[in-house]
């Protein structure tokens, strides 16, 4: 399965995201915030909420999620939000650790402005796209970085390709052993 990075200054969601956040719709932002660094974890739902989204600062949105959410590029400097499309697929053979990967992390900056990362549930491709970032920009190990997404948000699922994918991620900033514990759930 192959992915593609969109980035923007705008965006709209598919009828398959309003389909999904209506599965997965409260009147509750469900979001979880990692409280040291300015990432928040979520689902459709929360990325829909726009004044959620105002009142929490988050101008940064990214989706993890295939056929969620569409980018339109920027055609000038006087956007305030940015946005970014990873297209990917809640699957273990999905591959995650791609160029496409790194354009989205680019602006997931974890000691920067308020961002939210989010799939249809919030449970697996965006736990994992939040591990990636945690381990490259923050250098964080996979167990960390597990660690930390877990305590905020129990309801992460990581699935097992994403977890394995993410070793390898982690063997290649470092040559230091990989850490096997954070097991996904």
């Amino acid at each position: 399965m192959h992915t593609r990075t969109t980035t923007g200054c705008s965006r709209s969601f598919t009828a398959l995201a309003h389909v999904a956040a209506a599965a997965h719709s409260s009147n509750e932002f469900s979001a979880s915030k990692l409280q040291a660094f300015n990432i928040w974890i979520g689902s459709i739902a929360n990325a829909m909420n726009e004044a959620e989204l105002e009142r929490r600062g988050i101008a940064t949105v990214v989706c993890a999620a295939r056929g969620l959410m569409t980018v339109q590029p920027c055609t000038d400097d006087s956007h305030t939000h940015r946005y970014a499309s990873l297209e990917l697929a809640d699957s273990p053979n999905q591959v995650l650790v791609t160029p496409e990967l790194d354009e989205a992390l680019a602006i997931i900056d974890p000691h920067g402005a308020p961002v939210l990362v989010f799939c249809a549930q919030g449970r697996s491709r965006s736990v994992a796209v939040v591990a990636a970032a945690l381990m490259r920009r923050a250098h964080m190990s996979r167990a960390e970085a597990l660690d930390a997404i877990y305590a905020v948000r129990p309801s992460a699922q990581i699935n097992l390709g994403f977890f394995i994918q993410l070793a390898s991620l982690a063997s290649a900033a470092s040559a230091a052993p990989v850490d096997d514990s954070s097991a996904p759930r």
